[in-house]
């Protein structure tokens, strides 16, 4: 059989931290759910019925009650900062719990999709409680500017202060009358909330048809035929639900004003316009450089002067000799915390703390959600993580990337508590990432067959591009449709064909796009069940990543990057992108740094060309030669000399 190497983004969902809690059942339930590799949903309830959920709303319930009987009438613009943050304090104390509640409705659905129904009242709960916490939002974001300064010179309050500035952000623009954020919201519960669990059902459904076609003796090209043609019949679903969705988030962005359509996702991320137009424009103008290169080399290992799209997935025929890969559960378990052990202890005891502790849902089963996860479930609680792992590399890889969110959620969490542990979605991802690329040097550092050697380069390489610069060409999709539906919702084959450049811009020349990868876009939940350009956050992170890991390979002292880079991830949301990468001696609003990044790539390639012979002759320009050496298009800015950065909560 023709082996496979990865040929897909590795999906990543969760960004929060977590710390223990809910009822903890016997140790014995934890050990079989590690040696099965199935998670122990029994962390958080026993069940549904169970008298201690019922205990768990009854204290929400509580404590909801006894913050609307003290602030009920309050006028927060005049309350003192020290009340203030008292009244804040109270509102993270009911997120608390309730976070338990609903991640565990949440968590119960992606183990089984016969479970939906069951958790709708608890989903109906839980939107319940947000509703009557809303109005304490809309007033602190909605408060004067002046009398929140004032407010923020209290002790009690300046723990406070970047969550109300991510709080007060993400509602820029937002003060509207109370009965059009009543009705957006309820708005944005039924197309997006619901459509989302929809997308859900459907795509279990299309997959499972897909995986009904791949019988014996059909080659790859008569599957992808097959299964090109189930796509094509069901993408008129798909793209009635994203035309709806799109919909959706065209109508807040006109009752909110907003002059970008990416511009929630902007305010979210306190990303400037102009920062993300010039990474965006920078990633783009290096696909010739990296992507094309690359794939035009792939093809010439083919035989090929264009390669045929079904032939992506497949291994060159040098990578081809490696010996298989094919890891039991138990060897995955070591050689990801061995990778990370490598690296420091400290993270590889916390990924540790998922195995040991039944939060690990590793093996496919009827009913379970199709896409790799971390999810969070607030900070009384633990993140579980939901992976579909086969034993290949690929497998591996998710693996790791899962863990390295399960890591960074768990630091943050314990530096930062609550609301300020949750991280921006740029940098949700950077952990994520870095945990990969800790992988794949283990790997490589372990094994002297230069087969190996080859196979493991190529499904880097293959991984920072699709990270990298296939995330940054999702992202030029949405746009391009979002921009289509201003003329009207556009059908399957409007969306298809917009798919379509995207991935020949992407691919370039050497690649020829099939019907199957026509049909795709259908298959990628990033653009059904996430916030609207969310694929930009793997491109960012793939980016701070990639200059982030040249520093740590490059460095004589590992432990100081070791100390800074943990600092990082215990942040949170409590510092400033920007802050958090002086102590490394980068910027992220100059090009440079994204040259930076990209380079590291084109290191791996030149490496890759080196060891493979022949060599291909290539006209590809360097990234010098496009993005020029960093000396003139470098923006002067007053980012210190890098130094040791101790994190203080």
């Amino acid at each position: 059989m023709t082996q496979k190497r990865r040929t897909s983004p590795v999906p990543a969902f969760a960004r929060r931290s977590q710390s223990q809690g809910g009822e903890k059942p016997a140790s014995r339930d934890n050990a079989a759910s590690k040696k099965n590799g199935r998670w122990n949903l029994k962390n958080l309830y026993p069940g549904l019925r169970s008298r201690a959920l019922k205990q768990d709303q009854s204290k929400v319930e509580e404590k909801l009650a006894e913050f609307l009987y003290a602030y009920q009438d309050s006028v927060f613009e005049d309350m003192p900062g020290a009340e203030l943050a008292e009244a804040i304090a109270a509102y993270e104390e009911i997120q608390n719990r309730k976070s338990l509640i609903s991640s565990y409705a949440a968590l119960l659905s992606s183990d089984n999709s016969k479970n939906y129904e069951k958790v709708k009242p608890l989903e109906r709960w839980a939107g319940f409680i947000d509703s009557k916490l809303e109005p304490f939002l809309e007033a602190l974001s909605g408060m004067k500017e002046d009398k929140l300064l004032f407010k923020l010179a209290a002790p009690e309050m300046s723990p406070y202060a970047p969550w109300l500035a991510q709080l007060r952000a993400g509602a820029a623009g937002r003060n509207l009358p109370e009965e059009i954020e009543n009705l957006s919201a309820v708005f944005q519960g039924v197309t997006t909330d619901g459509l989302s669990a929809l997308y859900q059902k459907k795509a279990i459904a299309v997959e499972e048809k897909m995986a009904a076609v791949e019988t014996a003796g059909r080659s790859i090209a008569e599957i992808r035929d097959a299964q090109a043609k189930i796509l094509k019949q069901h993408s008129g679903g798909f793209a009635d639900m994203l035309g709806t969705l799109i919909k959706s988030q065209d109508v807040n962005r006109t009752w909110y004003g907003h002059s970008r359509q990416d511009q929630d996702f902007l305010d979210r991320n306190n990303l400037e316009a102009e920062t993300a137009d010039m990474i965006f424009d920078t990633v783009k103008k290096s696909y010739i450089a990296l992507s094309h290169r690359y794939y035009k080399w792939v093809a010439a290992q083919h035989g090929e002067d264009v390669l045929p799209a079904h032939k992506l997935s497949e291994l060159t025929p040098g990578a081809e000799k490696a010996k298989d890969f094919d890891f039991a559960w138990d060897e995955a378990e070591k050689e990801v915390l061995s990778s990370f052990r490598k690296f420091s202890p400290k993270f590889a005891n916390t990924a540790k703390g998922f195995f040991e502790g039944g939060y690990i849902d590793a093996l496919p089963h009827a009913g379970k959600a199709t896409s790799d996860f971390t999810y969070p479930t607030g900070p009384l609680g633990h993140p579980f993580v939901l992976t579909n792992f086969d034993g290949s590399l690929d497998a591996l890889v998710v693996l790791a990337h899962e863990l390295g969110h399960g890591i960074h959620m768990k630091l943050a969490e314990e530096a930062q508590g609550g609301l300020l542990s949750e991280t921006p979605e740029t940098l949700a991802e950077v952990a994520s990432v870095f945990s990969e690329m800790l992988l794949f040097d283990y790997l490589r550092g372990k094994t002297d067959d230069p087969d190996t050697q080859r196979r493991l380069l190529e499904q880097q390489i293959t991984g920072l591009l699709e990270s990298a610069m296939q995330q940054m060409a999702y992202y030029d999709f949405e746009k391009r449709v979002y921009a289509q539906s201003q003329n009207g919702m556009p059908d399957a084959e409007t969306i298809s064909d917009i798919w379509v450049d995207v991935l020949q811009d992407y691919y370039g020349p050497s690649v020829e796009i099939d019907d199957y990868q026509r049909y795709s876009w259908t298959m990628v939940p990033h653009f059904f069940e996430m916030p609207s350009f969310y694929v930009f956050s793997y491109s960012f992170a793939q980016g701070m990543v990639n200059s982030l890991y040249k520093i740590y390979r490059d460095s004589d002292d590992k432990a100081e990057f070791v100390e800074n880079y943990t600092a990082l991830l215990q942040a949170g949301m409590s510092t400033d992108v920007k802050e958090l990468l002086q102590p490394f001696g980068l910027d992220h609003t100059t090009q440079d740094f994204w040259r930076k990044g990209l380079e590291l790539i084109e290191d791996y390639l030149n490496e890759l060309e080196t060891g493979a012979p022949p060599p291909v002759p290539t006209d590809a320009p360097m990234i010098s030669d496009i993005l020029g050496t960093g000396k003139t298009n470098e923006k002067k800015t007053d980012t210190p000399p890098r130094k040791n950065f101790r994190f203080k909560p």
